[in-house]
């Protein structure tokens, strides 16, 4: 009896320690499932280029979040489209990030699929669906404990009305509100002293020079009487940015100006 018992505590203990040392090689493999780079490109608020830290580059879809669609009919989804990309590119463009990566590695278009961590240690997914510029997405499995954060972050972004979830008309912010509403949706009036020419973009200057309103010469065309707006006092709604020390907000469509 006595050879039975020990026999069986010394099976018992083989399968306890072959659990345990499984248990330790998957934890090494999840914390080994990390890269480093830098983001060289950003297609909209969901999708950024990023370069390795071996030279190569890869398109990144970012896992658990949805940015509204950039080729949709609707002009207001079209709209927060370009708030969403323009949000993730001056979060993210030219910096540095950790791609951590979770069960399955690759889409079905090749792309890698990661949560990208910035330098401070904020999880971009989370962080962009907080501020309001895109929603969770939760049709395919991945790592419980990121989805919950995520609908999380949705519900207080839609509870906070925050970026896509903002109601219109948007706060016609004061010069000296301006630093308390970076990275949010506002309105802001001036008077279009000028429109100068800055190789692929126009720019709308203030009567000040404390102002601009950038234009992508490739969205001109939506705007066939810009130069009608020189003298003009406008308001512009958008995302509030800073660009070399000076305030704006992209122009993307004429519903943007008032």
């Amino acid at each position: 009896m006595k050879n039975y018992s020990k026999q069986r505590f010394y099976e018992t203990s083989k399968k306890f320690l072959a659990f345990f040392f499984f248990c330790t090689a998957l934890l090494l493999q999840c914390s080994a499932q990390t890269d480093s780079g830098t983001v060289t490109a950003v297609y909209d608020g969901d999708t950024i280029k990023v370069r390795l830290a071996n030279g190569q580059e890869e398109k990144i879809r970012l896992i658990g979040i949805d940015a509204p669609e950039t080729n949709s009919e609707d002009e207001k989804t079209r709209l927060n489209s370009f708030y969403s990309k323009r949000f993730a590119f001056r979060s993210l463009y030219k910096k540095p990030v950790r791609i951590e990566y979770d069960w399955e590695k690759r889409d079905k278009y090749g792309r890698l699929l990661a949560y990208i961590w910035t330098e401070d240690g904020t999880l971009f997914n989370e962080f962009i669906i907080q501020r309001g510029f895109a929603a969770a997405y939760t049709r395919f499995k991945y790592r419980q404990e990121y989805r919950e954060r995520f609908v999380k972050a949705e519900k207080y972004a839609k509870t906070k009305g925050n970026g896509m979830w903002k109601k219109e008309p948007f706060h016609l912010i004061t010069e000296q509100e301006v630093p308390a509403h970076m990275g949010t949706l506002v309105s802001y009036g001036f008077t279009c002293e000028k429109i100068e020419d800055k190789e692929n973009l126009i720019l709308l200057v203030s009567k000040n020079d404390n102002f601009g309103v950038p234009l992508y010469k490739k969205y001109l065309h939506f705007f066939p009487d810009i130069n009608s707006l020189i003298g003009e006092k406008i308001f512009i709604s958008g995302l509030l940015e800073e660009y070399n020390g000076q305030p704006q907000i992209m122009l993307f469509l004429p519903s943007q100006i008032k």
